[in-house]
C-alpha cells in the first residue's frame, strides 16, 4: 500500500502580534495557520485567486471578495478551537487550510504557489481530459478505489484528512481523502458497523450524503460488528 504523507508547512510570521503569515505550499499539502478568534481574517493567493473554498461552513462566517479572489472569515460562535477546510487556486492547486483560533488581531494570511511547478499532464491524462463526463465518473471511482498514483498529474489530491462525519447513530464514518479534477470531487470514506448486528449497505442510501452526489460505490456491502469498508462518493462541484 502506498502511503502519501502530507507535509505541514511552517508559517513565517512578521511580528509578535502575528499580524502577518507567508506561507509556501504545494499542491495537495496541508498547511497550518493561526487565525483570529474574536476579528476577522484574510486569505489570499500571492499573484493569483481563490477559485473554490469548501468545509468551511460549520466553522467560519465566509465573504468571499469576487474582485480580488481573497477570503475574508471570521469563527463562529460554536466554532472548533482547531479545524480545517479546503481552498483552490487559479492554477488548479488544493490545499488543505488547518486553522488554529488564537485572541490576537486580525489576520493576513498569504499562500505562495508560484515557485511550485505542477507535474505536466501526460498524454494519457490529457485523453482522461477529453473523455465523456459519465467516463471520468467512473474512472474517478476507480482510482480511489485502487488508490491509482499513475494519473497523480491528473487529479488534484488530498490525502490523511481523517475527518469525522456524523451520518448515522449506526455507523462511524470517517473522511479519508479526496480527489479532484475538471468539476469532480471524488471522496474516500472508512465505515465502520458500531452496532451488535450484521449491518447491510446499499449505494442508494448514500445518493442524499450531502450535495451534488452523482455516483456511489462501496468495498463492501455487508459489515458484521465492528467490520468497516469503504465508501467512494463522487460529487459535481459548485462554484465559490
Amino acid at each position: 500500500m502506498i502511503r502519501m504523507v502530507s507535509m505541514i508547512a511552517v508559517a513565517l510570521v512578521a511580528s509578535p502580534a502575528f499580524a502577518l503569515q507567508n506561507i509556501a505550499v504545494e499542491n495537495g499539502h496541508t498547511v497550518a495557520v493561526t487565525i483570529s478568534e474574536n476579528e476577522t481574517s484574510r486569505l489570499s493567493i500571492e499573484d493569483g485567486r481563490i477559485v473554490k473554498a469548501w468545509g468551511m461552513e460549520s466553522n467560519l462566517t465566509v465573504i468571499p471578495d469576487g474582485a480580488s479572489g481573497e477570503l475574508f472569515f471570521i469563527p463562529k460562535d460554536n466554532a472548533k478551537k482547531t479545524f480545517s477546510f479546503f481552498v483552490r487556486d487559479s492554477d488548479g492547486g488544493t490545499y488543505t487550510i488547518a486553522a488554529t483560533q488564537k485572541s490576537i488581531p486580525s489576520e493576513t494570511i498569504i499562500l505562495h504557489t508560484r515557485l511550485i511547478k505542477e507535474k505536466p499532464a501526460s498524454e494519457s491524462d490529457q485523453k482522461l481530459k477529453d473523455l465523456p463526463y459519465v467516463l471520468r465518473v467512473k474512472h474517478m471511482i476507480t482510482a480511489m478505489a485502487q488508490k491509482n498514483t499513475e494519473h497523480d498529474g491528473f487529479y488534484g489530491v488530498v490525502h490523511g484528512i481523517n475527518e469525522s462525519v456524523n451520518l448515522w447513530r449506526e455507523v462511524s464514518i470517517m473522511l479519508k481523502s479526496q480527489y479532484h479534477q475538471k468539476g469532480l470531487t471524488g471522496e474516500t470514506y472508512r465505515l465502520v458497523n458500531i452496532t451488535e448486528a450484521e449491518m447491510i449497505l446499499s449505494e442508494t442510501e448514500f445518493l442524499n450524503f450531502g450535495n451534488g452526489v452523482v455516483a456511489v460505490a462501496i468495498d463492501n456491502m455487508t459489515l458484521l460488528p465492528q467490520q468497516s469498508t469503504n465508501v467512494y462518493i463522487v460529487r459535481v462541484e459548485s462554484n465559490l
